[in-house]
């Protein structure tokens, strides 16, 4: 129970930090928490190297494909999951898992405020 209750005021304390308003200063790694929905130009100031079009060695070659083909392997594991027991959970199993076959990669690239629209 003490490590529970020293975790959530931990938390708590992190939450006061980043809700700070009147400070507007963020210079730790993790950057703002401010909504980029709206903004004209998502991608000015992203120092993160893109490794899915810019492929500069090895270790690139390999997060494409854990995070490109990575889907496919979970997909596989909800539709057994879903299949090998008969209830309304697995039938909502195999719903999703259909959902997500049908449309494949285009879901995971639909721009946000297509997917906030719908």
């Amino acid at each position: 129970d003490f490590f529970q209750f020293l975790f959530a005021c931990q938390q708590w304390r992190a939450f006061a930090y980043e809700t700070n308003e009147k400070d507007h200063v963020y210079n730790d790694a993790g950057g703002s928490n401010r909504e980029i929905i709206y903004d004209d130009d998502m991608y000015k100031n992203n120092p993160t190297w893109d490794f899915v079009t810019n492929k500069r060695h090895w270790l690139d070659h390999i997060k494409y494909a854990v995070f490109m083909y990575g889907v496919w392997v979970v997909l596989s594991i909800v539709y057994l999951a879903g299949t090998t027991r008969i209830s309304l959970l697995g039938l909502g199993y195999l719903i999703a898992c259909f959902y997500f076959l049908w449309y494949g990669q285009d879901f995971l690239t639909k721009r946000v405020a297509f997917m906030l629209r719908s």
